[in-house]
């Protein structure tokens, strides 16, 4: 937040600004169009690939100028970037006979109404809303047959389903939250059903 607005909205730049996301705490980043309902992660590993930044030509009348110049007919625009350094001004060199390496992931969720939490399997959004009714949606990077989605409030399953999942088939679903977990911590969890092990969690107080 900055001079009282809320500078992870694209709408709230007015100006052209690089900005870069230091010392954070998440593997992933992106953009989220809600008028088209997608977006654009990337995942990595944050110790070795800190680089997190966001550029936008802003929302005044000089930034509109560079829509023009820059795109056909899609309207404004931001560049996302990543990189081996926190901010790009930074460089190193490679010695002889030396290698580097590191992996990033992009991807496309689309179907979820925004990003709460992502990695390079998944993304997922929810929602709580003031009527006591969560929304949760899911998309995935790879088609997935029945995997369970469980919702739990201390550590105790208060919803499960088997779903069906892939990059172009989200899932979403809304219903009452039980009294009992209103006001408390509970955790989304999606579960391989070869495996057992967790695809995706995600932890949100209500």
């Amino acid at each position: 937040v900055y001079q009282n607005k809320d500078m992870s909205w694209y709408k709230n730049h007015e100006y052209a600004v690089d900005l870069y996301g230091s010392l954070s705490k998440e593997d992933y980043f992106g953009a989220y169009y809600h008028k088209k309902d997608y977006g654009l992660m990337h995942i990595a590993d944050r110790k070795n690939c800190p680089g997190k930044k966001f550029f936008t030509w802003g929302n005044d009348s000089r930034g509109h100028l560079w829509t023009k110049v820059l795109t056909d007919n899609d309207g404004p625009y931001i560049e996302i970037q990543s990189g081996r350094f926190e901010v790009q001004h930074e460089q190193d060199f490679i010695k002889p006979f030396t290698m580097e390496s590191w992996d990033e992931y992009w991807y496309v969720p689309s179907g979820l109404e925004g990003v709460s939490h992502a990695n390079k399997d998944a993304a997922i959004n929810v929602t709580v809303k003031n009527n006591g009714k969560i929304k949760i949606a899911v998309n995935a990077t790879s088609k997935l047959n029945n995997p369970e989605l469980l919702l739990k409030s201390k550590n105790k399953v208060i919803w499960n389903s088997k779903i069906q999942l892939g990059p172009e088939s989200p899932f979403k679903k809304e219903f009452a939250l039980p009294a009992k977990a209103l006001g408390k911590e509970i955790r989304i969890e999606l579960i391989d059903p070869k495996t057992g092990s967790k695809i995706i969690a995600y932890d949100k107080k209500i």
